[in-house]
């Protein structure tokens, strides 16, 4: 009889997770190699889907780029560990792991591997990593991707980060869906939900439908038992799964809006000031000296404006711009500082840039 089994964990750097260790593990590869050859025959198939340009032709070059360029308390990529029913050819074992990946990724296109592991010929599993940033298509470099999204223009920025796969129901999806998918190529179905919600009161032994009466006939008490506690065993770290997923969930939200909020405020600060250094230099005292010339308290004001009005587009371009159209705009916002600076420059030799 088919066994359910489905488990998804997320691998982050703050918790000592690395991507490139957790891909080299599914693939048993590095240190997970062994000593022998025969080592590399626990694996069935590799498969990688939506890699951007730079990770298409060798997909380790992705996870090994996620722990090196992805933010320090990041999330490096969300693994899904599920069963094979045994009752599945080789072929239908690669068929529904593929269908599954793309039911998971091709929506948002996130970038995937998977590896099938037949060591064990009664417990043939896969191993599925889905890193979080989105594929849209846009050629960006490996430190670009991993950075942060730029709203106003995407090029600018790295590749937005899906927000799917974070949420309670997401869990509660992928295990029905993964039910669903394998059942297409099953006599046997497997259930995702529990036995409560299959109908069957404990002792679960003694009503589990026609083939389960069936199979529980030919097996010994002992063995009914391991099979009960493997199944409240995963129902226990099923439920553990979600209530990490909410913590991670409202920690990553109360983070963001934290940030979001000093950002705000500091925006904020810079506008009152630039605003209050520009009302400054159009008036006076500046232009009301002996000679006409400001002096040296509207040189640093006007220093202080500059850098400011830079620090603003640093912000809205994500950390890209071009300094000297940067400055044509600032001036152009700004037209009393290239009336300093000239008169400053006949004076006194110009602004500090």
């Amino acid at each position: 009889m088919p066994i359910y089994h489905l488990h998804a964990k997320t691998g982050t750097r703050a918790n000592g997770q690395s991507a490139k260790a957790k891909n080299e593990y599914i693939e048993r590869e590095g240190k997970y190699a062994g000593k022998n050859e025969e080592k590399r025959y626990d694996v069935q198939i590799v498969v990688s889907g939506y890699m951007p340009e730079w990770g298409a032709q060798d997909h380790r070059e992705y996870w090994k780029a996620a722990d090196q360029y992805e933010r320090a308390n990041g999330r490096l990529y969300k693994e899904i560990e599920f069963a094979l029913p045994k009752e599945l050819t080789p072929e239908k074992r690669e068929k529904v792991s593929r269908e599954f990946a793309e039911y998971l990724a091709s929506k948002e296109r996130m970038p995937y591997t998977f590896a099938i592991h037949i060591n064990d010929p009664n417990n043939p599993h896969c191993h599925l990593m889905v890193s979080e940033r989105a594929n849209d298509g846009i050629t960006r470099t490996p430190s670009l991707w991993f950075s942060r999204a730029s709203p106003d223009d995407p090029s600018r920025g790295g590749a937005k980060k899906s927000t799917s796969l974070m949420p309670k129901m997401w869990l509660l999806d992928i295990r029905e869906a993964w039910a669903r998918t394998a059942n297409q190529y099953l006599e046997e179905k497997i259930d995702h939900r529990t036995l409560k919600a299959q109908g069957i009161d404990r002792k679960p032994t003694k009503h589990r439908g026609v083939h389960g009466v069936a199979q529980e006939q030919r097996k010994t008490a002992k063995q009914l038992e391991s099979e009960i506690a493997q199944i409240e065993d995963e129902l226990a770290a099923a439920g553990k799964e979600l209530a990490k997923l909410e913590a991670e969930e409202q920690s990553e939200r109360a983070r963001l809006d934290s940030e979001a909020e000093e950002q705000r405020r500091e925006r904020e600060e810079r506008d009152r000031r630039i605003a209050e250094l520009d009302h400054k230099l159009n008036n006076p005292p500046y232009w009301i000296g002996s000679a006409g010339y400001p002096g040296k308290e509207a040189a640093a004001d006007v220093n202080e404006l500059i850098k400011l009005e830079a620090m603003n587009f640093y912000d809205d371009s994500d950390g890209e711009f071009d300094h000297q159209e940067a400055l044509g705009v600032i001036i152009e916002r700004h037209p009393v500082i290239l009336k300093i600076q000239q008169t400053l420059e006949r004076s006194r030799g110009g602004i500090e840039r």
